[in-house]
């Protein structure tokens, strides 16, 4: 992907060229032009490569609201069985992600003491979890490049 600067360089160049009064194109005015176009559909592609593993993630924890809280919906029809998991998704994505990683990071603590009887370090716990979210998003939007063991 080109970077922001060399966008912002094509866009002024064009910019320039459509003041003057006479315009006249010439092949760095088709260069600019083509950066500009090739970068937002390269956008384009990074935007709708993150829509297609959020709609994958929804999709799960729709699913995963829904059989882990069953039990507990009184009338069983679509309506409710929607508005059931709606509300908990929401409530998922408007709470901020240190707030998950927290609980989750509670939780470790604590399995680890009862399960191990001793205590784990919450900082490298919290470094790893931070590095595979980051990972699995580069990984699955492209932004992650693979080093390729070379014999």
């Amino acid at each position: 992907m080109k970077s922001k600067t060399a966008i912002d360089k094509s866009i002024n160049y064009l910019i320039n060229r459509f003041d003057s009064d006479k315009i006249i194109i010439y092949s760095n005015d088709k260069q600019a032009f083509n950066n500009i176009i090739e970068y937002l559909n390269e956008l384009e592609e990074l935007r709708s490569k993150e829509n297609f593993f959020l709609n994958r993630v929804l999709s799960w924890a729709f699913v995963q609201i829904f059989e882990l809280k069953k039990d507990n919906l009184k009338i069983f029809n679509w309506q409710v069985v929607k508005l059931f998991v709606l509300t908990k998704l929401i409530e998922i994505l408007e709470t901020p992600s240190h707030k998950w990683k927290e609980s989750f990071f509670l939780d470790v603590f604590c399995e680890s003491l009862i399960r191990n009887k001793k205590q784990v370090d919450i900082n490298k716990i919290e470094n790893s979890f931070n590095n595979t979210i980051k990972d699995l998003i580069r990984y699955n939007t492209n932004e992650y490049e693979v080093q390729s063991n070379k014999d």
